[in-house]
């Protein structure tokens, strides 16, 4: 269950939100406007308490090769666009799952 969402309009503001608060989960729109997503992910995963936050890729780009891209730069999952909630709620589950049982194995 989610307890909270936050929204960033663009990548600077999510940099900046990031840097503030810790957030368990990270939904990056690979096409945002100044700095994209994949260069906001490779921000974020120099940042020490972020290097094994999940974080899904969503992208209307549907190519042979942006998965493999988008995981090769810094994103756990990949969702295309357009998708269900549905969807998006089994993925975010499962990540927050698989995260909190690495974490409680360490």
């Amino acid at each position: 269950e989610i307890a909270e969402l936050s929204f960033a309009g663009n990548g600077e503001d999510a940099l900046d939100m990031i840097k503030a608060d810790f957030y368990n989960l990270i939904i990056m729109d690979i096409g945002l406007p100044g700095i994209s997503g994949l260069e906001a992910v490779g921000e974020i995963r120099k940042l020490g308490s972020y290097k094994s936050v999940p974080v899904i890729a969503v992208s209307a780009y549907a190519m042979v090769g942006d998965r493999e891209t988008f995981l090769s730069r810094g994103c756990s999952h990949y969702i295309s666009k357009p998708f269900s909630f549905s969807e998006l709620k089994e993925v975010v589950n499962k990540l927050l799952k698989d995260h909190n049982d690495m974490k409680s194995k360490l």
